[in-house]
């Protein structure tokens, strides 16, 4: 058995030498496909690495406080923490969030009671707050800067006024040419800023830069990297920007600019912060702590997801690839039919030139692979920075075994697979070709042959999809259906072995069996590996475009015009006499260009699909945030009136209410709140949400009211019943509301009044509106 093995692999590589061409170009095939599995998972690797290493330089401390979770807010809890006196709100919504939630942040004196209780049950403890311009950090929404030498500005930044000799509690902040913070921000007046917000504000270090909110202008004293404040937290700050101020900055603006959006907390003894936090969160559970455990739980499913659609994406290069390696095993075995005659003539049996022919695609599949893994690592490499841009994090190169690994075994399953049909047409030459070197054709499968061996490929791909899509099919249901699909499969495999095999004094009772057994076997494999149902959908769609692709060869080729060119008509003969090959060949490429299309056009429909949201669900194409020193609006609008170009604008204001109650007009009834709650909650399961969240969805919805002119700039939408606000509705107190599950449950309707009270206002009166 050995010496066999050592005369397969011999005489395998000595083939693959003189195959020259087609041996680079099935080894290319094989290492692009490689190459993506290992850059992507390598990429992969080096992404939950940052991710899941430094959560307390990332979360900010062992332990960080927050009013809130930034959405779903219960405004309930929160107004146990405004009568505490450790919440206050800036009695506006937050942008973007579901329905406008109110943006709350720690009080002076709140930070002083948290201070106070951590050091009193958890001697030496440290804290450090971040504090933020009232639409800086977190939810309180953009700050923006002007820099007052090349009047470039930008919004929706984040800010850091900090306690420089105390944050970061973990790791350091440097500026790019390796200042600390603390060296750096020596005044009040001092600013640092973020590296692509320097770019933005084309800043430079001494330039006069001026923050929204605030009375005195800044300084710029240093710059630092982007990622200095990493972590999916920070998204917002990789793709805008982000500044420090240090806490003696605060008295430069007024103080309903300034909010505590976060406190960090440094433990003397790391051994038991899960209590720490169960102990802070029974003593104020209106208030939301994130441990660097759960930092580290929410970036691994990140991760996790990273990883399965990178996975995903390097299978389907490697499957496009599969088709250059079918066509090279095919030309490999249709110009060697004399060598595999010859074989059979010294005694060779059918099977182990199969055989033979497997080994040699084995053997192209472990070379292709290890060139594929090197490709792979140089790829991940030249890639890194790209990729950090999405965790907001620079990457390290990290070399481990288990992308080369993945890749490796992936590469020979694939090339094997892909390789196994044409060996079954080498071990079908006859040896009659010895006497006929010219007559050098590939003998075809038998139908049942070519079909079970079809069946073994779709069998063994799905084995090697199915640990790359994970759970993606994990539904019961499903699986029943891929275990039916399976059995059917099952029972034409069973059938097809039973009349091949069919011979006389077999009992039929043995030959049912058997195609029982695979059945069943079948219905097992579905079950347990759901892949096969994209692998079998996946079959039959190529099998289609291979026909379609085969059949316009046929007829370019017969019915083409030649036009008396020889050329051409002799190319059109060779298009007839090589349609499989060519069809084959025409499939690779559509599937490539498929593949790119589909990612072209899936970024130009977001594009252009956010363009919609901006322009017409938005009302505008240009937003203007109006926040700090009082009268800005009216300067804004003042100055509007005058620029050429502004085509119209509106302006808009969110007032925080409660609703009281809806007149039902078609039942004639008031409807209060607690029925109205009672109807959804019939409806409509709520979600279990943490501390800080609201279990409320109509809360949620009905919690701000907008105002706005009806002259111009009225978002494009579709409505579900009524119509859109106009000129006509001037004055009056009719309102537009979103159709959704929850006010479809509560039973509003168009002509329904809803009455709400005005939130921050204990003195006005509940106000009517009519849908």
């Amino acid at each position: 058995m050995l010496e066999k093995l050592r005369f397969y692999v011999r005489h395998s590589i000595n083939d693959l030498r003189v195959n020259g061409q087609r041996t680079i170009f099935a080894l290319l095939c094989i290492a692009a496909g490689v190459a993506a599995i290992v850059s992507l998972q390598t990429l992969g690797v080096m992404i939950d690495g940052e991710l899941t290493s430094g959560l307390q330089d990332s979360n900010g401390g062992d332990l960080q406080l927050r009013p809130s979770e930034r959405e779903n807010i219960d405004e309930d809890l929160m107004a146990e923490g405004e009568e505490a006196g450790v919440l206050e709100t800036t009695g506006t919504a937050i942008l973007g969030g579901d329905g406008g939630d109110n943006r709350y942040y720690f009080t002076q004196d709140g930070y002083d009671q948290i201070a106070d209780w951590f050091t009193t049950t958890y001697p030496g403890v440290e804290l450090t707050p971040l504090t933020v311009v009232a639409g800086g950090h977190g939810p309180l929404g953009p700050s923006s800067i002007i820099n007052l030498r090349t009047d470039e500005d930008e919004a929706f930044l984040l800010s850091y006024i900090v306690d420089v000799d105390a944050y970061p509690l973990y790791g350091v902040r440097e500026t790019v040419d390796d200042q600390p913070l603390s060296e750096v921000l020596a005044e009040p007046t001092d600013i640092v800023i973020s590296e692509n917000l320097a770019d933005s504000l084309d800043a430079e270090i001494g330039d006069t830069l001026r923050v929204n909110g605030s009375s005195t202008d800044f300084t710029l004293a240093g710059i630092v990297p982007t990622d200095s404040e990493g972590g999916i937290e920070n998204m917002g700050g990789s793709m805008f920007g982000y500044f420090y101020l240090d806490i003696d900055s605060a008295p430069l603006f007024d103080s309903a600019d300034l909010g505590i959006s976060a406190i960090f907390i440094k433990l003397p003894d790391l051994s038991d912060v899960e209590g720490v936090q169960a102990a802070f969160s029974a003593e104020y559970d209106y208030l939301y702590s994130e441990t660097t455990g759960d930092l580290e739980a929410e970036n691994t499913e990140v991760s996790d997801t990273l990883n399965q659609l990178v996975m995903v994406m390097g299978l389907v290069s490697l499957l496009i690839g599969g088709i250059g390696i079918v066509n090279t095993m095919m030309v490999v075995v249709s110009r060697r039919t004399n060598e595999i005659a010859v074989l059979k003539t010294i005694g060779l049996e059918g099977e182990q030139v199969t055989v033979l022919f497997l080994v040699e695609a084995v053997l192209m599949g472990i070379f292709g692979s290890v060139i594929g893994i090197g490709l792979g690592w140089l790829a991940a490499y030249a890639f890194k920075g790209i990729a950090g841009t999405f965790v907001v994090q620079s990457l390290t190169l990290r070399i481990t075994p288990e992308p080369a690994l993945t890749g490796l075994v992936v590469g020979v399953l694939v090339t094997a697979i892909f390789g196994f049909i044409p060996t079954l047409a080498a071990g079908s030459v006859r040896p009659n070709l010895v006497l006929r070197p010219n007559e050098g054709i590939v003998p075809r499968s038998g139908r049942a042959q070519s079909l079970l061996a079809l069946l073994v490929v779709l069998a063994a791909l799905s084995l090697v999809a199915q640990p790359l899509i994970g759970d993606l099919l994990s539904a019961s249901v499903v699986r029943l259906i891929a275990g039916g699909l399976a059995a059917g499969l099952g029972l034409v495999a069973g059938a097809l072995l039973v009349v091949g095999r069919m011979q006389a004094g077999k009992a039929w009772q043995r030959r049912l069996l058997l195609v029982v057994v695979l059945a069943a076997a079948g219905f097992g494999f579905g079950y347990l590996v759901p892949a096969l149902l994209i692998l079998t959908g996946t079959f039959i769609v190529v099998g289609v475009l291979y026909i379609i692709l085969w059949t316009l060869i046929l007829v370019i080729g017969r019915f083409f015009p030649a036009g008396g060119l020889v050329d051409l008509k002799v190319a059109l003969r060779a298009m007839v006499a090589t349609k499989g090959r060519g069809a084959s060949t025409l499939l690779a490429l559509v599937i490539g260009v498929f593949t790119l299309s589909l990612i072209t056009m899936l970024a130009s429909a977001v594009s252009d699909r956010l363009q919609d949201l901006v322009e017409s669900e938005a009302g505008g194409n240009v937003f203007i945030f109006a926040s700090g020193q009082e009268g800005v609006v009216d300067q804004v609008e003042a100055r509007l009136d005058e620029l050429d170009g502004v085509n119209s604008y509106t302006v808009v204001g969110s007032y925080n209410v409660d609703l009281v109650a809806f007149e039902d007009m078609s039942a004639g009834e008031i409807v209060p709140y607690d029925e109205i709650q009672a109807r959804v909650d019939a409806e409509i399961s709520a979600p279990a949400f943490g501390p800080g969240h609201s279990q409320d969805p109509l809360t949620n919805i009905m919690s701000t009211v907008d105002e706005r002119g009806v002259n111009s700039n009225l978002p494009d939408v579709d409505f579900y019943a009524g119509r859109q606000l106009n000129e006509s509705d001037t004055g009056q107190r009719n309102i537009v509301i979103p159709a959704n599950d929850t006010t479809l449950a509560a039973g509003f309707d168009v002509g329904d009044r809803l009455t709400f009270e005005i939130a921050s206002s204990e003195d006005a009166e509940p106000i009517t509106f009519e849908i």
